[in-house]
């Protein structure tokens, strides 16, 4: 594949160091050489905190 998408916090919540190792793993073995991993990682701490429903969007570049 020449593009993972791993959309919110779906692949990665809840897991253990060894399963999220795994995880990742995964989805860096199913790219083609010259691939890119897109990770969309919510702040979920501040989603619980304000029980927000939806976060605003924020243009422009990743960080």
């Amino acid at each position: 594949m020449h593009l993972v998408n791993c959309g919110g916090n779906a692949g990665l919540i809840g897991r253990s160091q060894a399963e999220l190792e795994q995880v990742l793993s995964r989805m860096f073995d199913a790219l083609a050489p010259g691939g890119h991993l897109v990770l969309n990682m919510d702040n979920l701490a501040k989603v619980v905190r304000r029980k927000l429903r939806f976060l605003p969007l924020r243009p422009g570049p990743a960080r």
